[in-house]
């Protein structure tokens, strides 16, 4: 669960930052390793309007933005937590321990009826006091999507791909061997508008799995999410 707020400060200018609750959870052949609630490290995002129409919505004619960000994830969560009588692995602690910086890129085309957005992020992660570095990553997403206006709804499908992609782990400056690696996701998404409240749905089903050795493959995710706007735009 991520608590997410964006705020608008000016035409050009927002301010994103999410709180997130994790429940890291891990059983094989039966047996649980892992299952434990917590905050996760909270993230500030800064993003800017570099090119394209200004903050708004407008289905008369088309309208395009580009948008660059640079932010920081804090490491506020907890990455020591003991459960079943070991020390959880990195991946599955609430925390990383580390100060990581954050790179955003996003362009978005949008006409009448039709349109299409690219989205790329970037993570450069520190190293954490036990000498442990997650593997830097690039998440990738683009899809086309259709605009309908039923009655008071606005409702948008978008179909698309999705890109993970993550350098190995370090630790003490060693690379962890079997660490890292990419996956690529078919991307099916629906939002829906009333007013001021947006409801979205995104079902993502890997087909190209590149992972290490000790990575687990990914198969399918489900994603869902509630938005208010404060102020109609």
């Amino acid at each position: 669960l991520e608590l997410r707020g964006q705020f608008w400060l000016g035409q050009r200018i927002n301010l994103t930052a999410s709180v997130p609750m994790v429940n890291n959870y891990q059983a094989v052949d039966g047996i649980r390793h892992a299952d434990t609630y917590a905050l996760g490290d909270p993230m500030l995002l800064g993003r800017y309007v570099l090119s394209g129409s200004s903050n708004g919505s407008d289905s008369l004619r088309t309208r395009h933005r580009i948008t660059a960000g640079l932010g920081v994830k804090i490491p506020m969560g907890r990455h020591n937590v003991v459960q079943y009588g070991e020390t959880l692995d990195h991946d599955l602690q609430p925390g990383s321990g580390t100060w990581d910086g954050l790179a955003s890129l996003e362009y978005v085309l949008r006409g009448q009826r039709v349109g299409a957005s690219f989205s790329a992020v970037g993570r450069l992660n520190g190293q954490n006091a036990e000498g442990h570095r997650m593997g830097n990553s690039t998440s990738i997403t683009g899809e086309v999507f259709r605009i309908f206006h039923v009655q008071r709804l606005q409702v948008l499908p978008a179909l698309g791909g999705y890109l993970e992609a993550a350098r190995p782990d370090r630790t003490s400056d060693a690379v962890d061997e079997g660490t890292g690696g990419s996956t690529f996701f078919t991307h099916a998404s629906t939002r829906v508008w009333w007013r001021s409240i947006g409801f979205s749905f995104t079902w993502q089903h890997a087909i190209l799995n590149n992972e290490g050795s000790l990575m687990i493959p990914n198969r399918e995710r489900f994603v869902a999410g509630i938005t208010y706007n404060f102020q109609r735009v």
